[in-house]
């Protein structure tokens, strides 16, 4: 199992020409495109005192909504306390060196991701998940605990544990106990943050229960009790978009909350394969915000269809530069996508935000391809993950050819959003299938597959038997000296 641990175009109409009114619809008419200004400075709320208060002599599990704020939960701890050691743990290798920054300041905490910290536990680098495994068949064979010989912590921060899968969970039990040891058998507190909503990494064994369960499977490794507490506000999404999350998509929940000033999200009803009129209406809401605070989010990037064609049309015709990911394993560079309008999946967009976020293939489509073994009465945890990610304005692109998701509400999107009719028909958009399809639990077998696809979704572990048993290997050429390999730039600046 894998540790948790990426032209041919038709002039538009005169119906989209009287519609856009030549671009002035996006640019000229609409409340929603005004500045809505920087940023403001964080503030560690009244629950992330809460939380930092209780775990002083407790441990806390704390269901954090999308951008409530967990990294400043973090730097709040260890505000509070100085004279404790605080070890926060990562999944994400971006995140970790962003909360490292950002707690620079305070000298009583350090920041890993999950296979850092299992290199400094195991006293050795850890380069793969399947490298991660192996070490910890060989713990579990000797029956000896590894010894934590860095400073030990008094509170541990385990983050994103909705992420957390078996192998997760060993090497977490493994470090909680090496650090109790070295406290002299004095137990750490530990805070476990998620949200169970965003877990989306089933295909890893990911399971989101690690997370809601956590008092009964961390309780064996920490006597301290458990409180719950829930950051539910969230300073990255808009009143008018959290409105738009819950009523639309969440049946009513009240599951978000803001009180962020924002516009209305917009619906893109249009002929998916339109792509000239599509590029037409999103670009000047691209060059209102400015390509680098903009990305595109689909369920897939990989096959040739409306996505590539809309990629065109806004590289072509209206000259925006974009980055389209070359694959969907590896993660977005920042470094290559900086200055970029940015192309990517809903996973290697996870934990990302941009001021303009568009979303293509959220409607029933999403149950026939991606979510076939998913009941269709509810919001797919991707779909809410990709939902969430828009700093300001939030753009839906409805395909007219198709059907919202059973679990939409069709009269709370016309309340909430603001609706942008791109194709001939007056009427409103049709009502979704009623929710109830059976699962399909079968694998989904296409005519033909290259190898990337059919490694794609195979453990670590399995495939490095594969790949042992079945490749040999015929060595030709013994390797060039390092000095005459050739050095590669993966990205270069904008001129």
């Amino acid at each position: 199992m894998h540790l948790l641990l990426s032209a041919w175009f038709r002039q538009p109409t005169s119906y989209y020409t009287r519609q856009i009114g030549s671009s002035r619809f996006f640019t000229r008419n609409h409340s929603w495109l005004q500045s809505v200004g920087t940023k403001p400075a964080f503030k560690p709320s009244s629950q992330q005192l809460r939380i930092a208060k209780l775990c002083a002599d407790q441990n806390v599990v704390v269901s954090a909504r999308p951008g409530s704020g967990k990294t400043a939960t973090i730097e709040a701890i260890a505000a509070a306390h100085p004279d404790k050691r605080i070890g926060s743990i990562l999944f994400s290798k971006r995140l970790q060196s962003e909360t490292s920054h950002r707690l620079n300041k305070y000298h009583n905490s350090d920041v890993y991701t999950f296979h850092g910290m299992a290199g400094v536990l195991l006293g050795q680098v850890v380069p793969s998940d399947g490298a991660l495994i192996k070490l910890l068949e060989n713990i579990d064979k000797c029956s000896k605990l590894p010894r934590w010989t860095s400073t030990p912590f008094d509170i541990i921060v385990l983050d994103e544990f909705q992420d957390c899968n078996p192998e997760t969970l060993w090497l977490v039990e493994c470090f909680v106990r090496a650090n109790n040891l070295r406290k002299g058998g004095q137990p750490a507190r530990i805070v476990v943050l998620g949200d169970e909503r965003q877990s989306i990494y089933r295909f890893r064994g990911a399971d989101p229960r690690y997370l809601t369960l956590a008092p009964e499977v961390l309780g064996p490794i920490s006597p301290y009790p458990f409180a719950e507490v829930q950051l539910g506000n969230s300073f990255r999404l808009s009143s008018s978009t959290v409105q738009f999350i819950n009523r639309v998509f969440l049946g009513g929940e009240q599951y978000i909350s803001s009180s962020k000033r924002g516009p209305k999200p917009i619906v893109l009803r249009c002929n998916i394969w339109d792509s000239l009129a599509l590029a037409r209406a999103i670009s000047p809401l691209v060059k209102r915000y400015k390509p680098e605070n903009c990305v595109i989010i689909a369920p897939s990037v990989r096959t040739r269809g409306p996505l590539q064609e809309l990629t065109n049309a806004l590289t072509q015709v209206y000259d925006l530069p974009i980055h389209v990911p070359p694959d969907e394993e590896t993660p977005l560079n920042d470094k290559v996508i900086n200055g970029k309008l940015c192309i990517s999946t809903i996973h290697q967009f996870k934990g990302r935000e941009r001021k303009l976020v568009i979303l293509l293939g959220i409607d029933a489509s999403y149950f026939e391809f991606f979510g076939r073994d998913l009941p269709d009465g509810s919001c797919p945890n991707e779909v809410f993950v990709a939902l969430t990610r828009s700093l300001q304005q939030l753009v839906l692109v409805h395909n007219d050819e198709g059907k919202m998701m059973p679990c939409v509400s069709l009269d709370s999107l016309y309340d909430t959003a603001k609706i942008v009719n791109l194709t001939t028909r007056r009427t409103k958009i049709p009502q979704p299938d009623l929710p109830g399809r059976p699962l399909e639990l079968g694998l989904m077998l296409p005519k033909s597959c290259g190898a990337r696809e059919i490694t794609r979704y195979v453990q670590g572990d399995a495939l490095d038997k594969i790949v042992e048993r079945h490749l040999h290997v015929d060595r030709i050429a013994p390797p060039l000296p390092r000095h005459e390999h050739i050095n590669i730039r993966n990205g270069y600046p904008r001129i």
